[in-house]
C-alpha cells in the first residue's frame, strides 16, 4: 500500500509503502531517498471470471517475496540480473 501525499492537481509523492502481506513499513533506499525496493502484483479480472472488472495493486516487501512468496510456487519465476 503506497501512501501519498498531493503536492498539486499533478504531483503526488509516496510518503510511505506498507507491506500488504507482513503490514511492515518498506523503508526508502538509504543512498537514494524516496526509492523504495518492492515489488507490485497488479491483478485486472477480465469477462467470465468470478470477480469480473475487480482490479487490485499489491506492494509486497523483498522479505516476504523471498521468504513467504516464493516458496510456496510450483513454478519459480525465471530470474534475470540488470546491470
Amino acid at each position: 500500500m503506497i501512501i501519498w501525499t498531493e503536492k498539486n492537481q499533478m504531483v503526488r509523492i509516496a510518503d510511505k509503502v506498507l507491506c500488504n502481506m507482513c503490514g511492515e513499513e518498506i523503508k526508502a533506499h538509504i543512498e537514494v531517498p524516496g526509492q523504495f525496493e518492492f515489488a507490485i502484483l497488479r491483478a485486472s479480472w477480465g469477462y467470465g471470471s468470478q470477480h469480473d472488472t475487480q482490479k487490485f495493486q499489491l506492494e509486497i516487501c523483498e522479505d516476504c517475496i523471498y521468504r513467504r512468496l516464493l516458496p510456496v510456487l510450483k513454478i519459480l519465476p525465471e530470474t534475470t540480473e540488470s546491470i
